[in-house]
């Protein structure tokens, strides 16, 4: 048996903290499975349950393939958002079954952790040149809606339905700044967090939580 502590947090934890390195965790993984344990004791239940021994091989292998795509993204001038929608799957994991879950849990922040890393404050795209606050971006959008909530809706509720979900909840967020209270918004943002909490149950516990709280739900304490 081996205690591992937090060591997968710096690339599965919150996003809100930029901690951990690539090499540093495949370092630790290798280390980890050099020591041939029969079982592996992370510093929470869920990682326990969900990131065994059998998985660290496929998923070492699976992350540093992702890594790989990430800096050939970041090299070819993709944006965040462009590498992230790649969802990209290694071939590897054909070989390695026990691996696919955990690295479908931690892909999306290993990316983002590798991206902001790598990148500086500007894109060549020209992302972070000019920013805007969401009042101004919301008052832009409800110009071209007609100055109307239910413009705001529609749109909502026709992402929803292609299943950009988050996007949707972002337009509806925008145009609540400026319908404040306008119901269809609210009663459409209700809705989608919702949604987007059954969404991510079991591949995301901080984007579940995330919207979990905004949904208002109250969580039962994990057992």
């Amino acid at each position: 048996m081996a205690f591992v502590g937090d060591m997968c947090m710096p690339h599965l934890g919150s996003p809100t903290l930029a901690e951990g390195s690539p090499q540093g965790l495949f370092d630790a993984m290798r280390a980890v499975i050099d020591l041939r344990p029969r079982t592996l004791v992370h510093g929470h239940p869920a990682l326990t349950e969900n990131y065994p021994i059998e998985a660290f091989p496929g998923l070492l292998a699976a992350l540093r393939d992702l890594e790989r795509i990430i800096t050939a993204g970041i090299s070819d001038g993709l944006t965040l958002a462009e590498i992230l929608r790649l969802d990209h799957l290694p071939d590897v994991l054909r070989d390695h079954p026990a691996a696919v879950m955990p690295y479908l849990v931690t892909r999306d922040n290993f990316v983002q952790r590798v991206h902001r890393r790598r990148t500086g404050y500007w894109h060549r795209s020209g992302e972070g040149v000019e920013l805007f606050t969401s009042a101004e971006l919301s008052a832009a959008l409800d110009l071209l809606g007609g100055r109307s909530a239910a413009a705001f809706v529609t749109a909502g509720l026709e992402l929803a339905r292609r299943g950009r979900h988050p996007l949707a909840l972002h337009v509806v967020d925008l145009g609540l700044l400026s319908h404040a209270g306008a119901p269809g918004l609210v009663g459409l943002r209700q809705s989608l967090l919702e949604s987007m909490v059954a969404r991510n149950q079991l591949l995301n516990p901080f984007k579940f939580m995330h919207y979990a709280s905004l949904a208002g739900l109250e969580l039962e304490p994990a057992e």
